[in-house]
């Protein structure tokens, strides 16, 4: 009768520990996945893959043009249009 003396001086009674550890565990995930905040990651690089974006209607008001020269003048003469 040594387990029954060990479950009766405060030990673990044998066989509970596992459901207990998989109660705790699942109450964990629980609490973790009701706190979690929305998933950012379907709006990435300003591309909004679900759902619409309140900046669609946005205009652009004043656009600027731009015009790039590059000089190279180390440049290898094939490439030189």
């Amino acid at each position: 009768m040594p387990a029954h003396e060990e479950q009766m001086s405060g030990g673990r009674a044998p066989g509970r520990a596992l459901p207990r550890a998989l109660l705790l565990a699942m109450m964990c995930s629980t609490v973790l996945v009701a706190e979690s905040p929305p998933a950012a990651a379907f709006e990435l690089f300003g591309i909004k893959l679900w759902g619409s974006s309140s900046d669609e209607d946005a205009d652009i008001v004043d656009p600027l043009r731009y015009a790039v020269t590059i000089n190279a003048p180390d440049a290898d003469k094939d490439l030189v249009k």
